[in-house]
């Protein structure tokens, strides 16, 4: 490793990393080859999409499927899968087929990419990461070819549906239909397909390696306890308010209308497929769709928001004040204090960021109603890619605080400000006197 890179912490790599794969994608992306016309694409706009792809967001300035070449497409999908499985997926493979050891700076940097409690098996997890996402992957693509292939034929069928299942598991939301996935919205077949791969890539690569050893050991771990009843409760709790709410203009057969909530629950919460345009949604679905978007995946998955795991360890926290009781538990286990802090300041700085990037939106794209500019900065930043149809329509400034939304919110703010303030974190040896402040 570089001597320049080894003084750089492990946050401030991974910062980097993901700076640097939007650079390279958004100049490929520009390049007269990237594009069905020969000519080259207006680097703003490259950029915007390189950032939406690596961010695994879905946010689109430009048509996927009437501007990009083959060779666009490509590079889409490369960004995608790169982003959403994390870079040192590719750094770990590259390090296995060069058959060489891993660095403990190398190892520091994934245990941070996937939020790994232990650094000694960053390099195992890594493996498995690659082995479930490509198997998950793989299935997908084959199911999806039963429904692609005989509509548009073996090789346009086939690549249809390897880079739909790809932006389905990587919660990328890219598709290259031009209208979403609006030209299924009666499949129930194809909905559920995408919603499964959905569902996996936004489960977590921890969870989804706790799963398979439930068999052997009996015993799954806490986060992957409280990630699994989270994202239940929030799957099936979401279908039925779309239910109740007004979207009955989709589908008059119960059973599609059904399928149609059920996969409106899953993707509005991560990947971003849309199978309506929002101006035939009711008002309770849209006010539905941002706090489903605010909520996100689960920590260490594709997804983005303030992850499932978050949220559930607020309820639980909330739960223990009204019982009043000292500690969190869940599952007979007791959650750490700091772990509660961090939930909070979680919340405090998404909603920070929402309400700042808002105004900025407002102030430089006055001619949009605040909530069609909301709408879109929670888009963004939880890195999910619906739109109301604002976001080909912003100027440069308005689209550069997009593109920085999406980076913050797949990179990850934390990171971001543990990056750019290197210095140790120490307790101070002294302690000002208390004094009890009003609140609530």
């Amino acid at each position: 490793m570089p001597k320049n890179l080894k003084k750089l912490t492990a946050l401030q790599i991974i910062f980097i990393a993901f700076l640097t794969l939007v650079i390279i994608g958004g100049t490929l992306l520009s390049l007269p080859i990237s594009s069905k016309t020969g000519q080259f694409t207006h680097p703003i706009d490259a950029l915007f999409t390189a950032v939406s792809a690596t961010c695994v967001t879905g946010l689109t300035v430009i048509d996927t499927s009437a501007h990009w070449s083959l060779f666009g497409q490509v590079v889409l999908l490369l960004l995608i899968e790169i982003g959403g499985l994390g870079f040192m997926t590719l750094v770990v493979s590259i390090f296995l087929l060069l058959n060489q050891k891993m660095s403990l700076k190398s190892r520091l940097i994934i245990q941070e990419s996937y939020s790994l409690s232990d650094i000694s098996s960053g390099v195992r997890v890594v493996i498995n990461v690659l082995i479930i996402s490509f198997m998950i992957q793989f299935c997908g693509s084959v199911l999806l070819s039963f429904a692609f292939v005989p509509k548009f034929g073996l090789i346009k069928g086939i690549w249809y549906s390897v880079f739909h299942a790809i932006s389905a598991y990587c919660n990328a939301g890219f598709d290259l239909f031009g209208n979403s996935l609006m030209l299924y919205e009666h499949s129930p077949y194809v909905l559920m397909v995408i919603a499964s791969m959905i569902v996996c890539g936004s489960l977590g690569f921890i969870v989804m390696m706790d799963l398979p050893n439930y068999k052997k050991q009996r015993k799954l771990s806490l986060h992957t306890r409280l990630a699994l009843t989270t994202t239940t409760f929030l799957i099936f709790g979401g279908m039925l308010l779309f239910l109740i709410s007004d979207f009955e203009s989709v589908s008059n057969n119960p059973f599609i209308f059904t399928m149609q909530s059920l996969f409106l629950s899953i993707s509005q919460r991560t990947a971003g497929f849309s199978i309506q345009e929002y101006h035939l949604f009711s008002q309770a679905s849209i006010f539905l769709t941002i706090m489903l978007m605010i909520i996100g995946g689960t920590s260490g998955s594709t997804a983005g928001g303030l992850k499932t795991t978050t949220i559930g360890v607020l309820a639980l926290n909330v739960r223990s004040i009204i019982k009043r009781d000292k500690h969190t538990s869940f599952k007979n286990r007791t959650i750490p204090q700091s772990v509660v802090k961090q939930a909070y300041e979680s919340v405090f700085l998404y909603f920070f960021m929402m309400v700042i990037a808002t105004f900025a939106l407002l102030l430089t794209n006055p001619r949009f109603r605040v909530d069609q500019l909301l709408f879109e900065v929670v888009s963004a930043l939880s890195t999910v890619g619906l739109s109301m149809g604002v976001t080909p329509d912003l100027n440069v400034p308005g689209k550069i605080i997009v593109g920085i939304l999406m980076f913050i919110g797949r990179v990850g703010v934390f990171t971001i400000i543990y990056s750019l303030n290197a210095k140790d974190s120490h307790e101070s040896l002294y302690k000002y006197p208390e004094e009890k402040v009003m609140v609530g």
